[in-house]
């Protein structure tokens, strides 16, 4: 998700709204979201988002070149590590190892005809 500067509140305000939202319709069991800040937090109502969430930013060093960390990765089980500098971006790469269960669908059983091979 992309906050754009100068936005106050608003948008983490509509994130905790969208994020109780998609829990509860798809009955999520772990949620990860991955932002651009973009300028620095309303910290108050951001800290309010992670304890309500049960979430836990994961990004603990700076993802700017100016030394601030604009970009987490927000979840209840991930970890990162800084990648550094990407092209011309202003912000540094952040790679996050998620383990990740995927559900498989058994396969159905079903007939290929070889035409290549009938005479």
């Amino acid at each position: 998700m992309y906050r754009p500067p100068r936005h106050g509140r608003a948008p983490l305000d509509f994130l905790a709204e969208k994020l109780d939202t998609l829990l509860l319709r798809h009955q999520c069991s772990h949620v990860m979201v991955v932002r651009d800040f973009n300028c620095y937090l309303e910290q108050s109502v951001y800290d309010d988002l992670l304890e309500v969430q049960d979430l836990t930013n994961h990004v603990t060093f700076p993802t700017h070149v100016r030394g601030r960390m604009l970009d987490p990765v927000l979840s209840d089980s991930v970890r990162c590590q800084q990648l550094g500098p990407v092209g011309s971006s202003d912000h540094y790469a952040v790679l996050a190892r998620v383990k990740l269960n995927a559900m498989r669908e058994d396969a159905a059983p079903r007939t290929i005809w070889l035409w290549g091979r009938a005479d």
